[in-house]
């Protein structure tokens, strides 16, 4: 009798540790489906979603190390996140798109009406896709660090593009680039600056 109770015991443990992911390490009061998408995933799909997620960091195949160790860092806090859920389109199809960001922070109540979009933090705040259709997450991205030696290939980009589109000599320090980025685009959409870069004579 004793070898059959530490066998189911063990048979347990096990089951208990497969369903452990994100879509149980995160409470129902940490998950909103947002209205401001162009259309509104239901529960059933965003709980598929976050199994989807799950199942995609932990078999992730990244050949980057910068998001290899982004993705470790991930699932090692993956009780620590809250979620936001968008319904977007893409070429005709309808994806959701999961926004994750740190379960205690300074965003209020506001987070449950609208996006939580940050420039810096790393591992903290994070993004993904997930196709309900196919069952596919798509398009993974994490946030850049401000500062360290650990700055994501993204933020090192920006800077370049940054330095090339205003001549500058050097690429500017991540904050300024992430600020600089956002006042181009915000010109370039009103069409009132020609971005083009000026050349040397």
């Amino acid at each position: 009798m004793k070898p059959i109770l530490i066998f189911l015991f063990a048979l347990l443990t096990l089951e208990s540790r497969a369903v452990a992911g994100l879509d149980t390490a995160i409470p129902q009061t940490n998950r909103v489906i947002l209205s401001s998408g162009r259309w509104k995933p239901s529960g059933e799909q965003t709980q598929r979603a976050l199994a989807a997620i799950q199942a995609f960091l932990e078999k992730q195949t990244a050949t980057n190390d910068w998001k290899v160790r982004e993705i470790k860092k991930i699932l090692e806090h993956e009780k620590e996140y809250r979620v936001q859920f968008v319904g977007i389109e893409r070429d005709g199809k309808k994806l959701i798109w999961c926004n994750f960001f740190p379960a205690t922070g300074v965003f209020g109540a506001n987070w449950k009406r609208e996006k939580v979009m940050v420039m810096d933090g790393g591992f903290s705040f994070w993004q993904i896709e997930y196709d309900p259709n196919s069952g596919q997450c798509l398009n993974f991205s994490s946030n850049g660090y401000a500062k360290g030696p650990d700055k994501s290939p993204e933020a090192i980009a920006v800077a370049k593009m940054v330095q090339r589109m205003l001549n500058l000599p050097k690429p500017p320090a991540p904050d300024a680039a992430d600020a600089l980025a956002l006042a181009l685009a915000h010109a370039q959409g009103n069409s009132r600056y020609n971005l083009t870069p000026l050349k040397r004579i």
